[in-house]
């Protein structure tokens, strides 16, 4: 099975962010409403979670984190830095068709986007020399003859990211730390045609984060 992932981590309280949530579906004729687990489950096998978008919740310290396995919405990182002027980060691959997202908001306005999706590539706000100076010594790898400064960055920038420039490490966080108890909230975004707000479709404009958050 091909690796598919999404999270979005928010630097805001729980209560906040799911008013934004709310807030946000609402703004496209939809709704937010917390499901349970045993529908959280049913969706999943049935894949139906898929569409409309259905997110788990979790808390670390004061972040809240939102973890999905459909595609990123511009709109929505965007509708949440704002609503809550928070800090906002997202990551976002789907391994198949070699797509792999990230970006870093702070009250609405993008810090860093990256989007690679084959050839395709949107990058805004990055400096390469600063991404690898962050890389700390002894705990990335870096292939011989690579020059992650140059033409090879796109290929290291999604895990130079999530280990050295995100606040934390949100992918490792969710795999590894968030121990027994599971999400704080099961919350589903009943959306009209949700997909046509997805990042990473076919095209140059579909991973074009201004077009895809505007439109």
């Amino acid at each position: 099975m091909s690796y598919r992932y999404q999270a979005i981590a928010v630097k805001a309280d729980l209560g906040s962010v799911s008013t934004a949530l709310d807030s946000f579906a609402q703004s496209l004729g939809g709704n937010a409403h917390t499901i349970s687990l045993d529908e959280y489950q049913t969706r999943h096998r049935n894949r139906s979670f898929m569409d409309p978008t259905t997110y788990l919740l979790f808390a670390r310290e004061d972040w809240t984190i939102l973890e999905a396995g459909f595609g990123l919405m511009p709109r929505l990182a965007t509708h949440l830095s704002r609503d809550t002027q928070a800090e906002v980060f997202c990551l976002d691959i789907y391994e198949v068709v070699g797509y792999e997202h990230f970006s870093l908001l702070r009250s609405g306005e993008p810090i860093y986007i990256f989007t690679s999706l084959g050839d395709e590539l949107d990058m805004q706000g990055i400096d390469p020399t600063v991404f690898v100076a962050a890389i700390q010594p002894g705990k990335f790898k870096i292939a011989a003859g690579d020059d992650p400064n140059g033409e090879e960055f796109r290929y290291y920038a999604y895990d130079i990211f999530s280990q050295f420039i995100a606040p934390f490490d949100l992918e490792a966080y969710l795999m590894h730390e968030v121990g027994d108890e599971g999400p704080l909230e099961y919350l589903r975004l009943d959306i009209p045609n949700a997909h046509r707000y997805q990042l990473g479709g076919t095209g140059p404009e579909a991973i074009s984060w201004q077009k895809v958050a505007l439109t």
